[in-house]
């Protein structure tokens, strides 16, 4: 696996972290009540305070828009 940031991310972003978790032998396909409900948890937060926001100019959100200086 390789995970490569760009530095243009980061002149952006210059207080942006990343973590990666890397795991082996870990069946990620039961299923897991307890997981299940704070995930739900969590999206049903997100949701609430989302409603009616304008995802475009949100603040938490605005800085990974689309921007030229990115190439995909």
């Amino acid at each position: 696996m390789r995970f490569k940031v760009y530095d243009e991310v980061f002149e952006k972003l210059p207080d942006l972290c990343f973590g990666v978790v890397v795991v082996n032998q870990i069946n990620n396909q039961q299923n897991i009540p307890e997981i299940y409900d704070l995930m739900k948890n969590e999206m049903s937060k997100v949701k609430n305070n989302l409603t009616g926001v304008n995802l475009k100019e949100y603040p938490g959100i605005i800085h990974y828009r689309p921007n030229p200086i990115f190439s995909y």
